[in-house]
């Protein structure tokens, strides 16, 4: 006679099913031991023997778990007991032990390295993600961005099979470069599994905080002409170059000025610079004015 269930789990658990003969043989029994899922549990022995000697004396058999690394629950597998031998043992239906196996995986992501630091210099940086138990089919995480402007990822996808879903891949992420001095620029990366396994296809995506440091400083360049200004009385002219170094967020206002001079003169008073002229120079004129004193030569001061 056999119990009619066992439990034992991937962790190498076991578990005994004692057999027994009810009667004494006129030869012997053999009972043969199949049935179960090779990849859930497993016998040591597949046949068993008894004689007309120890008919009565029980035989175990160790049912032992066998280890997998897909998350699919509990298994059962049926454990069937087939007699032959001795013509009264030999007519005797098949007996069977419903074997099942505690599963000890849990479907999960691990994501390695949840923000980012990089420069629009061009460092970069990178994180990792791996699949915490083996899929029954490929999982594939699409890779975005949220600001193309200022960080770039790759690759655009990455999958994992049964096969490789234990070696970690790297998400690359670089600082994009732009000619505007904004500061530091937050943005992110997101990374979306999608899957036929069921246990996958569910999970949330996975979110990386990045941060763009910038290497843009805001400044004015003022260019004379030949190094200096010089102008005459007799009305010559000379000009001043007007530039931005980076791209403002909004427009910006040079005034000009040439308070209090009596010696010259300028054709503008303003310059303004937008985000999309700012790197194209603009120009004051500065002409000479006469007078009739015997001054020397006079210098005034332009202020921008």
């Amino acid at each position: 006679q056999s119990v009619g269930s066992t439990v034992v789990s991937e962790t190498g658990t076991t578990d005994v099913v004692s057999v027994v003969l009810n009667t004494q043989p006129t030869s012997d029994v053999s009972i043969s031991l199949s049935g179960l899922d090779a990849s859930e549990a497993s016998v040591a022995s597949t046949t068993i023997t008894f004689t007309p000697t120890n008919w009565n004396v029980d035989q175990d058999v160790t049912v032992t778990g066998v280890a997998d690394d897909v998350d699919d629950g509990d298994q059962s597998s049926t454990l069937t007991l087939s007699i032959s031998g001795a013509a009264a043992y030999a007519a005797l239906d098949d007996q069977s032990v419903t074997a099942t196996t505690a599963d000890d995986d849990t479907a999960g992501i691990t994501l390695t390295g949840t923000s980012v630091t990089v420069s629009e210099a061009g460092t970069a940086g990178s994180v990792s993600v791996v699949l915490d138990s083996q899929p029954t089919a490929d999982v594939t995480f699409t890779v975005s961005g949220s600001d193309a402007g200022e960080a770039s990822v790759a690759p655009p996808t990455i999958t994992f099979t049964p096969a490789n879903w234990n070696v970690a891949q790297d998400v690359t992420i670089a600082g994009v470069d732009d000619v505007a001095t904004d500061g530091p620029q937050a943005s992110t990366v997101t990374l979306s599994p999608a899957s036929s396994d069921g246990a996958y296809d569910p999970m949330a995506d996975l979110v990386v905080d990045v941060t763009t440091t910038d290497d843009d400083t805001a400044g004015v360049t003022v260019s004379q002409s030949d190094g200096s200004t010089v102008v005459s009385e007799t009305g010559t002219t000379d000009m001043v170059s007007v530039v931005l170094n980076t791209q403002p967020t909004s427009d910006v206002t040079n005034t000009v000025d040439l308070a209090g001079s009596d010696e010259a003169s300028i054709d503008v008073t303003e310059l303004t610079f937008t985000s999309t002229n700012w790197n194209v120079a603009q120009d004051v004129v500065v002409t000479g004015l006469d007078d009739s004193s015997d001054d020397g030569d006079q210098s005034s001061t332009l202020t921008f």
